[in-house]
């Protein structure tokens, strides 16, 4: 009976060490191809944010345009009243109102208009 357990515990094996190390050299492989694709959905979708931004403040420079007889406002705290609160770029970046109404943000550098 002693010897059917023992033969027993003789015939399980478990993983070898290479084995153990290629699943973990795959695993690595896998990670360093997807973290790279997984922060640039990041960065496109705050590009996507400070675009929709800008469209909402375009939109309240043209309400408030519409009330005071087609002035443009000079910064986003004139506007105050027709926005909730005074959006910020997710990128970093600041809003300017342009002379024609027209609104950009500089965000990374570089000069981003709606």
């Amino acid at each position: 009976m002693l010897g059917k357990s023992i033969a027993l515990v003789k015939k399980q094996r478990g993983f070898t060490l290479v084995e153990v190390m290629i699943v973990l050299v795959i695993i690595g492989i896998i990670a360093a191809i997807a973290v790279p694709k997984l922060s640039g959905f990041t960065t496109r979708a705050k590009r996507q944010a400070c675009e929709a931004n800008i469209k909402a403040i375009e939109t309240a420079v043209a309400a408030y345009s519409a009330a005071q007889d087609g002035d443009i406002p000079g910064d986003l705290g004139d506007i105050g009243e027709y926005l909730r609160e005074k959006p910020k770029c997710p990128l970093g970046g600041e809003y300017t109102i342009q002379g024609d109404g027209s609104v950009s943000c500089n965000h990374g550098g570089e000069t981003h208009e709606g």
